[in-house]
């Protein structure tokens, strides 16, 4: 991964952290979607911070996170949906 992607991941990771930990606020996302939003952007974080020097930790940490997206979208979609 380059500099600027590996910068931008960062700036993008850091705000979705960001925005769940304000979810944690709100009715409309219960705690289920806030916790898994966490900890899939938060292994995504460490997995660009890693990346920088461990090469090897890249699919294993975005197998984690990767199946973690699909529930946090889906529950996303339906907080806001039902809204």
């Amino acid at each position: 991964m380059g500099q600027g992607p590996g910068a931008g991941g960062l700036l993008l990771q850091s705000a979705w952290i960001l925005a769940s930990v304000v979810m944690l606020g709100n009715r409309n996302f219960g705690r289920f979607t806030t916790y898994t939003s966490l900890v899939a952007h938060g292994v995504d974080l460490a997995r660009i911070l890693l990346g920088f020097f461990f090469s090897t930790l890249d699919l294993p940490l975005m197998a984690i996170a990767g199946p973690l997206y699909l529930v946090w979208f889906s529950r996303c979609w339906r907080a806001t949906c039902s809204a």
